[in-house]
């Protein structure tokens, strides 16, 4: 292995240690609505996963850059300026959607410790959901229990907690 190798595997590492330290695997409730589906009237609920660092040092956003480049992983960079005299300004790195979640979740699986388990969960999911066919008129797919499961894992509620919103269209 040469130097450059080297180099960018210690990169890898690092960044997993800051995400399990700043990072965040989540999922967010979207839309929701109704729906014709043969004639009845169903509710629907979209969910979307994410991953998220937030910081204010601006040095370490370059790194976390460079480590997600060599990764391979797209990212959007959010500025977020002071809401009080006693901040600073701040910036957040997200990946949102279920194919870069998956590809992002499969990249730093391997470099992840204390978040391993929510990235596991964020694999899984974002593999399942990819995987069920689309339905109905819309092309909505109901969420299964275990993809249920997986999202308020990954809201921080367990899936005994979780309100009508369970499904993506419900009958």
């Amino acid at each position: 292995m040469d130097n450059q190798q080297e180099n960018a595997e210690a990169l890898s590492h690092w960044l997993g240690g800051f995400l399990d330290g700043e990072g965040s695997f989540y999922t967010k409730r979207g839309r929701s609505g109704y729906t014709q589906v043969n004639g009845e009237r169903h509710q629907y609920v979209h969910y979307q996963p994410g991953i998220t660092v937030v910081n204010t040092h601006i040095p370490t956003l370059r790194i976390v850059e460079a480590a997600l480049d060599h990764l391979g992983l797209p990212y959007h960079v959010e500025w977020r300026k002071p809401q009080r005299a006693n901040q600073q300004i701040s910036w957040g790195i997200t990946i949102r959607g279920w194919k870069r979640c998956l590809h992002a979740a499969q990249a730093l699986l391997p470099y992840l410790r204390t978040k391993r388990e929510q990235c596991e969960n964020m694999l899984e999911l974002c593999h399942n959901r990819l995987q069920t066919p689309l339905q109905g008129p819309k092309g909505l797919v109901p969420y299964t229990s275990r993809q249920m499961e997986l999202i308020m894992s990954l809201r921080g509620r367990s899936s005994a907690s979780r309100r009508s919103d369970s499904s993506e269209t419900e009958r």
